[in-house]
């Protein structure tokens, strides 16, 4: 009795729009499981889409029963026959491994704040490692530190497209996102344009000015980006880049972009753009305030020294997309400079690189043998395991009683 159970979108567990919802669902209920098909295949458990989709399960809960931590069920491959439903719910029972899903506890208290972010991994240790970098020493949300607009829809109101039109060269604009032509760093204004005639006065002096050389970006298919913030020689606004500018209180502004532009396209920061997706898994569409709450280093907390050098030396080096990010050598080494900066081991940074790389929704496709556990890979790899905490990703399994 008191049981709950219903499927909806996979981004409504992780959308800022639906965080009251989740809220109120954690208040009056207890959120026993949320299970979610991470199979290419198969991401949906209603007919007629071809969305993810999440099945919720939630219990009533009496008012002095202590909050439990809720169970995320990820399914690398959606069971096809009852039978397969079967050992699947046998096993999840029994808190045993199965081939085809992940079980991943997160706390309650995180439950309840509407932080559901698991449901978006096959493995949630990624979620977890996302929170670790939100709340670093040396880290500080982008909007915090800079302005973070104008958006895309702005740009389009005020200016005209240069796609449909032959306009005036007045603006530098980043109007297009092809990830096969834009694979560096130091990247390009794709088009100049200029103001619609109504609005001409909105565009020269309040959007014009918030053009920057350092654009971060907003819409990101993860199975084909390759940079997710850019650098241009001259500043410009943007549709699927949005531009930054530091705010006054930071110092050598100028320094301080090329600084961001390259832990943006680390490892790191690629937790952090999975951790904000919403509208969909494998092709984000992100919002000014998601795109705000992007955790940076801060240059009052750590010296940003070696990521400037690394952007100077590897800005016009191609970055390989990131279903090849364990074996992208540029990626590799902002790695190193992003992991001095905030003081992460390199292990751990070859174990986030599988992690990220082995997930469906970035490599679009079914996980096998080695993909479904990162430590087994790292052996198969090669490389030394020494100072590896090989006790993450191994949270006890707890009964589930569907």
């Amino acid at each position: 009795a008191g049981v709950l159970g219903m499927i909806l979108p996979t981004t409504a567990c992780t959308s800022t729009s639906g965080v009251e919802e989740r809220k109120f669902l954690a208040e009056r209920f207890h959120i026993d499981c949320i299970v979610t098909s991470h199979d290419p295949k198969c991401p949906n458990f209603s007919v007629n889409t071809a969305i993810h989709e999440s099945l919720l399960i939630c219990r009533r809960r009496d008012a002095n029963e202590p909050r439990r931590p809720t169970t995320f069920l990820a399914l690398s491959h959606m069971p096809q026959t009852t039978a397969d439903v079967d050992q699947c719910l046998l096993a999840l029972r029994a808190g045993r491994w199965h081939p085809h899903q992940r079980m991943f506890e997160w706390p309650a208290a995180k439950v309840a704040e509407g932080d559901w972010t698991p449901c978006q991994y096959l493995g949630g240790t990624l979620a977890e490692i996302a929170q670790e970098i939100d709340e670093h020493d040396a880290t500080t949300p982008l909007g915090d530190l800079a302005l973070v607009e104008p958006g895309g829809r702005r740009l389009r109101d005020a200016f005209v497209n240069p796609l449909d039109h032959q306009p005036k060269p007045e603006h530098q604009v980043v109007w297009t996102h092809d990830t096969d032509g834009r694979q560096t760093m130091r990247s390009f204004a794709d088009f100049a344009t200029e103001p619609k005639p109504a609005k001409r006065e909105y565009a020269v002096n309040v959007l014009a000015p918030k053009a920057s050389r350092m654009l971060i970006a907003c819409k990101i298919r993860a199975s084909r980006i390759r940079v997710s913030a850019i650098h241009t020689p001259s500043p410009a606004l943007g549709q699927p880049f949005i531009p930054v500018t530091p705010l006054p209180h930071i110092e050598a502004p100028a320094e301080t972009l090329e600084a961001w532009c390259a832990y943006l396209n680390s490892t790191p920061a690629v937790v952090s753009f999975l951790n904000r997706r919403q509208k969909a898994l494998d092709y984000s569409d992100y919002s000014l305030e998601q795109l705000r709450s992007m955790p940076v280093p801060d240059p009052s907390k750590c010296d940003l020294a070696p990521l400037r050098d690394a952007f100077h030396k590897l800005g016009e080096s191609a970055l390989l997309p990131w279903p090849r990010i364990g074996e992208c050598p540029v990626r590799m080494e902002l790695d190193a400079e992003a992991g001095t900066v905030l003081g992460i081991d390199p292990m751990e940074l070859i174990d986030w690189r599988h992690r990220i790389r082995t997930e469906p929704t970035v490599c679009n496709r079914q996980p096998y043998g080695r993909d479904l556990d990162p430590f087994v890979a790292l052996l198969m790899s090669g490389p030394t395991l020494e100072g590896l905490d090989l006790t993450r990703d191994r949270s006890p399994m707890r009964d589930v009683d569907l």
